[in-house]
């Protein structure tokens, strides 16, 4: 971790923060609107905020792993033959001994 390059963001948003602060304050007595001053503020804070919080090597990362795609062949019938097609699937899996809990939620059949 750099910790130098956190302290000068530190201080530039310390120092940024104050100088919306300052020129808020300045805009509320010119103007004595809370519209104004509020607009004002951040208006004046998003640069320093631009500047600061991005972290862009974070943001330039490479893709990240994805999980295979499982293609799943569509099934024409009635759903009588869609659930023997499923219960039969089930028990090979379970035969083959590698079935995976999906989802913890009971399925709830028609």
């Amino acid at each position: 971790m750099d910790y130098c390059k956190k302290y000068v963001d530190d201080v530039l948003l310390q120092v940024g923060m104050l100088v919306s602060a300052a020129v808020a304050a300045m805009s509320w007595c010119l103007s004595n609107s809370a519209n104004a001053t509020l607009s004002t503020y951040i208006t004046c804070l998003l640069p320093a905020l631009l500047i600061i919080v991005p972290d862009w090597t974070y943001f330039m990362r490479g893709p990240g792993d994805w999980s295979d795609v499982v293609f799943v062949e569509p099934v024409v019938g009635s759903t009588k033959q869609i659930r023997r097609l499923e219960f039969e699937r089930d028990m090979e899996l379970i035969a083959n001994g590698t079935w995976q809990l999906q989802d913890s939620r009971p399925r709830r059949f028609r």
